[in-house]
């Protein structure tokens, strides 16, 4: 993996985020089909489907983005402390008010970096990351932030865009998702990023859904 890291620069636009997360236009359908091979994002919030709704604990989501993936599960979860994390601002922002407008009022939302999470060691049941890794700048530092916080025993929860899957798909990020500040590398290779896992977690379940490597992770 290229060790080279670029400096952060936050998407900001949650609108255009959503629209094409969702696949509510046709060029997001179109694009979402080209690019990843599927016809939705429908894994993302998949995963969280076995997390009990009576959970009662700790849960930090980073990058938290728009609320796009976890609004629906977090409604639910009304005996959970949630804290919510991003980079950008607007998009907590919109998370903020999305989140409100489904009345769920058990979420704090913190302006922050992954790469610096300012949580005391093991202070966190799960971590929800959903289409995270491939945004941090500083992977390996975020990988550490995020194995730090989380409480022996505790639940990694997420999905990330991996490199040389498809060569389509590996070509779209380049030349699109990078220069919009979608993504940014480098990137893993889903062998690389799952030897990063098994290295530091007692259990892992990786799945791959087009180029897309959905896991949960035991510490």
């Amino acid at each position: 993996m290229n060790q080279n890291v670029v400096e952060l620069k936050p998407y900001d636009d949650p609108d255009d985020y959503d629209e094409f997360l969702s696949t509510s236009s046709l060029k997001a359908k179109i694009l979402c089909r080209i690019a990843w091979g599927f016809k939705d994002f429908s894994h993302a919030p998949d995963l969280l489907k076995d997390l009990s709704d009576d959970f009662d604990g700790t849960l930090l989501d980073v990058p938290a983005g728009s609320g796009l993936f976890t609004r629906e599960k977090y409604s639910r979860l009304k005996k959970a402390k949630i804290t919510c994390v991003d980079y950008s601002q607007n998009m907590l922002d919109k998370a903020e008010r999305v989140f409100k407008e489904a009345s769920i009022n058990n979420v704090d939302f913190i302006q922050g970096d992954v790469g610096d999470l300012k949580f005391e060691d093991n202070s966190f049941d799960i971590v929800v990351s959903m289409n995270g890794f491939h945004v941090f700048p500083d992977k390996e530092k975020a990988f550490y932030e995020i194995l730090r916080v989380l409480k022996p025993g505790g639940l990694l929860i997420g999905c990330s865009y991996v490199r040389n899957v498809r060569k389509i798909t590996d070509k779209f990020v380049d030349g699109y998702f990078v220069p919009k500040c979608l993504f940014t590398p480098p990137f893993h290779s889903k062998e690389e990023f799952y030897d990063m896992l098994v290295k530091n977690y007692s259990k892992v379940n990786l799945e791959m859904v087009g180029a897309v490597a959905c896991y949960h992770c035991l510490k």
